[in-house]
């Protein structure tokens, strides 16, 4: 998540950012930080919908805000969108889910992921088979 500073911005610590500052936020490493989640390294599918849920709600939910998730920002600037936005994913990754199979070339290993301009994103020159299910 990237900002530009449009006035002059002062912390209540007293650290000022001038007007044109760009400042982000280190999303990547703070995903893979094992302080945050349980061996993060690591490939875990269910990661979100196994953590303990008593008591804390809707903690857990994509769209949810937390101090250690800003996959849609936080606070009064939050995406609006987001509820839209993962109920269209999951409807597409079901839909893929139920009618594909799908698998990297030669069953290969997944691609290397690709940084662009400080974002990092899945491989823009990978090829991905789906095969019709009957």
């Amino acid at each position: 998540m990237n900002r530009k500073v449009l006035k002059d911005f002062t912390f209540s610590n007293g650290i000022t950012l001038p007007t044109g500052t760009e400042v982000a936020i280190a999303s990547y490493e703070t995903h893979l930080d094992d302080k945050n989640y349980d061996r993060a390294h690591e490939f875990q599918g269910f990661r979100f919908s196994n953590m303990p849920h008593e008591g804390e709600g809707l903690k857990h939910q994509f769209v949810s805000m937390a101090p250690n998730y800003y996959t849609f920002g936080m606070g009064r600037h939050a995406c609006p969108g987001r509820f839209f936005a993962v109920n269209e994913l999951k409807a597409m990754l079901v839909y893929i889910l139920l009618n594909y199979d799908v698998r990297f070339p030669n069953d290969g290993p997944r691609p290397d992921n690709f940084w662009f301009s400080g974002l990092l994103t899945a491989s823009r020159t990978a090829g991905v088979m789906f095969k019709k299910r009957m």
